[in-house]
């Protein structure tokens, strides 16, 4: 309840003051808070962590550790070909580098009201992700509401996105630095989700709906529910199919209307 008030609640505050000290304050003032309870109430980070107050301990080490744990002798062939390890490498391949990165790149232009090149986009994102895989790295796809909170906190130009990087790799050369997660309250990545989720859905259902018509916003509430009702693989794949097959039927009827 905390986490979905406090979500909310920064997430109206978005709406209403644009500031780049909103979410920065956010994060440090909850923070404060939390730890000043817990030291008012005299329990130490250890029961801390037990209670769910903070995030688990977090220790660094070296990336040279994650390429010395491969061993592609340990992979269990038949647990990976079982239908349902089948099933989530699927979802994994469709919800994060296909339809996630495409989606974000789509939506991106209009955030940042500049055209992209798709083309080049993907090709880059696509080269990245390569490089990435070779070396033994993480999946990445391009994250719209990372993008937004980014530009929310004053990262405006190329500059910020320098720093950011810059900073994400101060945490991977000294790596004793990630231990600072463990004293990050749950609270502040609860709430910061919250407000993810609103953002997302506010933007995509109903402004949609104002900008698209009742018929589009129907349709994706459709898929949504779909999404949790039954599985999120067959409602993303029929929600695929079910808006190319619209976006079609609007391509035939163009013409039509211009003749008419």
């Amino acid at each position: 309840m905390p986490a979905n008030l406090l979500g909310l609640g920064l997430w109206v505050a978005s709406r209403l003051v644009e500031s780049p000290l909103l979410f920065p304050g956010f994060i440090l003032g909850t923070t404060a808070l939390v730890h000043s309870v817990r030291v008012a109430t005299g329990t130490s980070i250890g029961a801390a962590r037990a209670g769910g107050w903070l995030m688990a301990e977090a220790a660094g080490e070296p990336c040279t550790k994650l390429w010395q744990a491969m061993a592609p002798a340990a992979i269990r062939w038949d647990v990976m070909f079982s239908s349902e390890a089948l099933k989530q490498l699927l979802c994994a391949a469709l919800f994060g580098p296909l339809v996630n990165t495409v989606l974000n790149f789509v939506l991106l232009g209009p955030m940042i009201k500049q055209k992209l090149d798709l083309k080049r986009e993907l090709r880059g994102h696509a080269l990245g992700q390569a490089a990435a895989t070779l070396v033994g790295g993480y999946n990445n796809y391009i994250s719209l509401s990372d993008t937004a909170v980014h530009r929310m906190v004053g990262g405006l130009n190329r500059y910020s996105c320098y720093a950011a990087a810059a900073v994400g790799l101060l945490f991977l050369v000294a790596y004793p630095l990630a231990g600072i997660v463990g004293y990050v309250p749950n609270l502040v990545i609860a709430a910061i989700c919250v407000y993810i989720g609103a953002d997302f859905l506010w933007d995509n259902l109903v402004t949609a709906a104002a900008q698209n018509g009742a018929a589009a916003a129907a349709g994706s509430i459709a898929v949504l529910a779909l999404c949790v009702r039954k599985d999120m693989l067959w409602g993303s794949l029929l929600g695929v199919a079910g808006f190319q097959v619209a976006a079609w039927w609007q391509r035939q009827q163009q013409p039509q209307q211009q003749q008419a």
